[in-house]
């Protein structure tokens, strides 16, 4: 029974994802704890000229969630000055930071919880 609810939970999601914008479909990712697919629409969101503040804190958040600090600050590469300089950036920019740690094993930032 669990199988067949989840079989049609995904094809309910995937059938809302063709029809839906890319950053509303990651925002609903993102509240279901699918980290990976919230990254995916993000990214599509972005690369199709979509709200790049919405999805570049979409896919930290996403990064974040899966303990990945250094790809949370990689979502940041490349931002345009604009968003760069906004408070929004800045608070994710900081959440992540504290996030990565230099591991006393190899000195190298790493995400704290992988040290």
């Amino acid at each position: 029974m669990k199988a067949r609810s989840a079989i049609c939970a995904a094809a309910a999601f995937a059938l809302a994802a063709s029809a839906s914008d890319p950053m509303d479909m990651a925002r609903a990712a993102l509240r279901d704890g699918m980290w990976e697919v919230a990254e995916k629409h993000a990214r599509a969101a972005l690369e199709g000229g979509g709200d790049e503040a919405a999805a570049r804190l979409a896919i930290s958040e996403a990064a974040l969630a899966r303990g990945d600090a250094s790809a949370a600050l990689a979502a940041f590469d490349g931002a345009s000055p604009e968003f760069a300089s906004s408070p929004a950036a800045r608070a994710s920019l900081l959440i992540a930071s504290a996030s990565c740690a230099a591991c006393p094993n190899t000195e190298a930032p790493t995400p704290a919880a992988s040290c």
